[in-house]
């Protein structure tokens, strides 16, 4: 792959030296992880400050739909302003003036609404310090270089992650596409234009830099996903927020959410925490008379705007799980309240709200752009076929779902015939936490558990059942990451509420003592997860993708005012997707393959107004010097490459122009054959050397000396039919003669081809028994060059050559 380099077990090489950059590092992404959400949280009070129905439940108490809200007015600023050809910068600039005058302009009604949410307060930075500690553990996994030799990358083989990066990059300030043939306004950007929308704003607080941004915004999305299933956790079953947290610490280092993580779908990472929080708002009660609660319907709309413009699939999913959510929060409440026409008719009114809402949301998200609503549900149709897009796994093992220390790479049940074990230990725990919730426990536990609990039980069989349906797949291990992978909190929190539920439990949580020595026992449970998932990644695991930091040398190119275009010859991989990340002023003319079209390259097309950059080549192997020397990348030839006249090429060195075939390794003073018969092929540039008038080709031979063969006897023939046969007994220059009907192909790029055979050539090992060497060596072969004078003894034929 190219720009590779594999490093120490644990990516990132910590060391005493760079701890302090290390945690640098980690402060920053922490604060700008929190400043975002905090920055979106008061734009949304400012847009809806109240709750117009009423205040929400205590148990709902600092929920983020006002974080939601303003980053969804972001999004679509973002969405229509691309269309009106405004880069991301200064919709971002506007964005964040404007909110800021907003806040200004209603500050008292912000205050109101911070203090009704009781932001400001110990839990609010309690979650604080949860999210640290999420966003910590995520950095551990992923440790980014510090040093400069590298770039501060650290992912899985997946591509994706440069993708992001050059679209971002793109979007920030606009303009045509730097690409040949490619445009960025293209199916992959109609898919999820919000995830460059957030990247781009993330990015501001690191010098509008995605390169620097992208690590810590993945940390970030990992510790959010963690944070909210915390607080769900700790809201939906009451747990205590240390019991919450470790819940939350199992889930994102647990080895199939670091396989999501770590190969960077930024999609999923964005989308995961926006659904959990949509079903956790809408299992939520929410007092109030009328049918119709628009501030609702307004957090309803906003999650699903951030749903669609994220990634589509989450957007059916959460209509799909908001239907089921309600439909169990309705049974649950039945089953509590079996009171009769009152109590149905509050129930029914309860469940009409919330639907209203749901559908007057999705109304307006209709409204908003009914085109892109109408082609993201075809991308979901697309999507869900079996046998589109990405690559198939097998069933994902119960332990990888569930956190269990493993490897990253060994998630799915191998074996053919454990399926059928690992399937029903999964049905096993989903019939166990609905029957313990929804039978031995329904009275004791509320409305809101039993709905979660059902519904943790459901992800897990529907992925199951949907595994049944299509078999090894890549929609099948998408949808376990889209919902069965994050409802897993259910399991954890539920048992460890039934723990609390049960009789000795009750006991010991009603003193002091005991509840710390429960807290103790869960943390170092959980530590058990963690620490354990920590050490496989420490000594079992490769290291992770680790690219040279020379490529950002390809800036340099910006600087060079000669040219206005160049065709780009990377290695394969993230140096071909970091080229137009790098190079913003110059079009790209792709030859390595890559997402974006590539070309192939000729070199009769290079030329001072479109050169060649050639990865990881010295520039003196191109023959001449019409050359650019980009340190850490390669070279840029502004000819093609080419012999030159009067010029001495050394066989000890590589020359593009100069092909051998036959001919052993090099060595300090050239090289040797390595067949009776070698071949050395010559490019030459037609304005570069003149091609159209008789020269001399000379090599400077040497023969190998065995016992009774001194010399050697070689047969040359060359261009349009010469030959010619030499005898070399010892160090010399032999030069051929040249004429312009010698060359073949194009003028402007001409090839001309010598073939030597060696006759006389044998086994080294059957002139000499002692020696083991079976290559027959017959000559060395030290220097090249082109003169219009001969530098040693002429040979040629006796008649003139074939024409």
């Amino acid at each position: 792959m190219a720009g590779i380099q594999r490093g120490p077990r644990i990516s990132g090489s910590v060391t005493m030296a760079n701890v302090p950059w290390h945690l640098l590092a980690l402060a920053h992404g922490i604060g700008a992880g929190v400043a975002c959400l905090g920055f979106f949280y008061l734009c949304g009070l400012a847009i809806v400050p109240r709750d117009g129905g009423g205040a929400p439940a205590q148990e709902f108490r600092f929920d983020a739909s006002p974080a939601v809200l303003g980053a969804a007015v972001y999004v679509l600023l973002c969405w229509f302003g691309i269309r009106l050809k405004i880069p991301l910068n200064t919709t971002s600039l506007v964005f964040s003036t404007t909110a800021v005058v907003l806040v200004v302009a209603r500050r008292r009604a912000v205050v109101e609404g911070l203090r009704a949410r009781q932001v400001v307060s110990r839990a609010t930075l309690g979650w604080c310090l949860a999210f640290a500690l999420l966003y910590s553990l995520g950095y551990v996994f992923f440790t980014p270089p510090m040093s400069r030799d590298f770039l501060p990358l650290a992912s899985y083989a997946n591509l994706d992650l440069y993708n992001y990066l050059v679209h971002t990059r793109h979007f920030q300030t606009l303009g045509p596409s730097n690409i040949v043939g490619f445009s960025y306004v293209n199916v992959y950007y109609h898919a999820s234009p919000a995830v460059f929308y957030l990247f781009a704003f993330f990015s501001v607080l690191f010098g509008r830099d995605p390169l620097a941004a992208a690590m810590p915004l993945q940390f970030a999305c990992a510790g959010l996903i963690g944070l909210t299933v915390a607080r769900m956790s700790h809201a939906a079953f009451r747990v205590p927020r240390v019991w919450a947290v470790a819940v939350g610490c199992v889930l994102v280092s647990g080895p199939f959410f670091r396989y999501v993580e770590g190969n960077y779908f930024l999609s999923t990472l964005m989308a995961l925490p926006v659904l959990l929080h949509l079903l956790w708002i809408t299992a939520g009660e929410r007092p109030g008379r009328r049918l119709v609660d628009p501030p609702l319907v307004i957090h309803f709309w906003a999650h699903h705007v951030l749903l669609v413009f994220l990634y589509p699939p989450f957007l059916v999913a959460g209509l799909v799980l908001q239907a089921i959510i309600l439909s169990l929060v309705a049974v649950a409440s039945i089953q509590s309240e079996p009171a009769g026409r009152a109590g149905w008719g509050a129930h029914v009114k309860r469940f009409g709200r919330s639907a209203a809402a749901v559908a007057m949301a999705l109304i307006g998200l209709v409204a908003v752009d009914p085109g892109h609503f109408a082609a993201s549900m075809n991308w979901v149709r697309y999507l869900a076929l079996p046998g589109v897009a990405g690559w198939p796994l097998d069933l994902i093992s119960p332990r990888a779902l569930f956190g269990v220390p493993g490897h990253f790479d060994l998630i799915t049940v191998r074996d053919k015939a454990h399926r059928p074990w690992a399937i029903a230990a999964l049905c096993l725990i989903a019939i166990g936490l609905t029957a313990l919730f929804w039978w031995r426990c329904r009275r004791s536990a509320s409305v809101t558990e039993r709905t979660f609990a059902a519904f943790g039980a459901g992800s897990i069989v529907a992925y199951c059942a949907y595994f049944l349906r299509l078999g090894p797949s890549y929609q099948q291990w998408k949808f376990a990451s889209y919902f069965t992978l994050p409802m897993t909190f259910a399991v954890f929190a539920g048992f460890l509420r039934l723990l609390v539920l049960s009789p000795a439990g009750s006991r010991a949580m009603a003193t002091r003592r005991g509840r710390l020595l429960a807290a103790g026992l869960v943390v170092a449970a959980a530590s058990g997860f963690v620490g354990g998932n920590i050490l496989v990644h420490a000594r079992h695991e490769p290291p992770l993708r680790r690219i040279e930091g020379g490529l950002r040398s390809l800036a340099l190119i910006d600087g060079i005012p000669s040219f206005k275009e160049l065709v780009v010859q990377l290695e394969a991989g993230p140096a071909t997707f970091l080229a137009p990340y790098f190079i913003r002023t110059k079009v790209l003319h792709l030859a390595s393959a890559s997402y974006f079209p590539h070309v192939p390259t000729a070199p009769e097309w290079i030329s001072k107004q479109r050169p060649l950059l050639l990865h990881r080549f010295n520039c003196p192997a191109a023959g001449h010097d019409d050359t650019v020397t980009i340190p850490g990348v390669g070279c840029l030839l502004l000819a093609p490459p080419s012999v030159s006249l009067d010029r001495v090429y050394p066989f000890s060195q590589s020359f593009r122009p100069v092909r051998l075939t036959g001919f052993a390794g090099r060595e300090p003073w050239g090289c040797w054959n390595e067949s009776t018969t070698v071949e050395l092929m010559f490019r030459a540039d037609g304005e570069r050397i003149p091609i159209h008038r008789d020269m001399f080709l000379n090599l400077q031979l040497e023969p190998y000396r065995l016992p009774r063969l001194e010399a050697r006897t070689l047969r040359l023939s060359w261009g349009a039919g010469w030959d010619a046969v030499a005898v070399l007994r010892d160090r010399e220059w032999v030069s051929l003669p040249v004429r312009a009907r010698d060359w073949s192909g194009e003028p402007k790029y001409a090839a001309l081809t010598v073939s030597v055979s060696l006759p006389d050539a044998v086994p080294l090992n059957a002139a000499d028994p002692r020696s083991t060497d079976a290559r027959p060596i017959a000559v060395g072969f030290l220097d090249l060059s082109f003169s219009t004078a001969p530098a040693g003894r002429v040979v040629a034929s006796p008649s003139e050559p074939v024409r």
